[in-house]
């Protein structure tokens, strides 16, 4: 490893384009760097600092090969521990196969930036033991842009559930449609949390038995029909209960086991929904290709958490046609 002074110099290779480009003062800059932080500096001007000093770099590397010169080894060595995912995923990609190259790999699969795990994924593909290419089994399908921008945790109001207290988010084995954390702590004590207020922890043919009878009950027509009953007695628009009654069966038709029960690396899952629609399952297990306990939890889509409409004309014409076709709520009784 380099020394701290030294990685600065390197840093700021002096005569950047891009910097030239913008104006900076590279030499300046790298002494007001070298005066007042450290490569382990978190302050945000540090980090500004930082990331000028790294892009800089990356702009020489790129145009200094180019014109067919070689990265020295150690500009290489800053970029395998950049911040700049510019800067790490261009290292990745030059630097010669040995332990730092597949260090760094291992770091940056966990990177927020899907250009960095995209490089960070070959690298251990093509170079990792097979400890390091089994966690690929959990590198997770969705969209990955080829710019650098920064991935972003799901929200808590998204999440519908609480994070596990000190678990780590993980960016490469969570997309759009399952936000997956870690924690060292045992599956036991995490499912625990989780159950607090007496929620069940269940197995999945336990889990798949308490839809299947959720289901049998929210199907109930006669339950549909004394929702729109009890509206009409408050003075309400009855379309508006059957679409509660729709929303009330999201989550029934899918399966939360299907991608746990049996994979490879996933030890006793445990499905704790969150609600009693069953609408948020989370997962918690042991991950024997991450070596920590597991927690998953599937997502809907964005769209499916926007506020009830009151005026979307296909919703109401379903629901108006749904109230149209029980022509005996508004009847009396037949005689005997």
């Amino acid at each position: 490893m380099l020394p701290i002074a030294q990685c600065v110099v390197i840093l700021a290779l002096g005569t950047s384009i891009r910097a030239q480009t913008e104006k900076v003062d590279v030499e300046g800059l790298r002494k007001k760097y070298a005066a007042s932080c450290t490569p382990s500096s978190t302050s945000e001007p540090c980090k500004q600092m930082r990331w000028k000093l790294e892009y800089a770099l990356y702009t020489d590397l790129v145009l200094s090969m180019q014109d067919g010169q070689t990265p020295p080894p150690s500009a290489i060595e800053v970029g395998l521990n950049a911040e700049t995912p510019q800067l790490r995923a261009l290292a990745l990609q030059i630097a010669p196969q040995g332990p730092a190259k597949v260090a760094s790999a291992v770091a940056g699969i966990d990177s927020p930036y899907a250009t960095v795990r995209q490089e960070a994924a070959n690298v251990i593909r093509s170079y990792g033991d097979d400890k390091q290419r089994g966690m690929l089994d959990r590198q997770a399908s969705g969209s990955r842009p080829e710019y650098p921008v920064a991935d972003e945790a799901p929200d808590p109001a998204r999440l519908k559930v609480k994070v596990y207290p000190g678990a780590t988010y993980r960016y490469f084995a969570s997309n759009d449609e399952e936000a997956y954390f870690s924690t060292p702590d045992p599956p036991e004590k995490v499912a625990g949390f989780y159950t607090q207020g007496g929620r069940k922890a269940y197995s999945a043919s336990e889990l798949q038995e308490a839809m299947k009878a959720r289901a049998r009950g929210a199907m109930d027509q006669g339950k549909m029909m004394q929702m729109i009953q009890e509206a009409q007695a408050k003075g309400q628009d009855p379309t508006q209960a059957i679409m509660a009654w729709q929303k009330s069966l999201a989550g029934l038709g899918s399966d939360p086991t299907r991608n746990f029960e049996g994979r490879q690396g996933i030890v006793s899952p445990r499905y704790i929904p969150a609600d009693d629609m069953f609408s948020r399952v989370v997962v918690v297990f042991r991950d024997e290709l991450v070596g920590a306990t597991g927690i998953a939890v599937p997502l809907p889509p964005k769209a499916a958490d926007a506020a009830m409409p009151t005026g979307d004309a296909v919703m109401q014409q379903v629901a108006r046609m749904q109230f149209l076709q029980q022509p005996t709520i508004d009847s009396p009784p037949a005689g005997d």
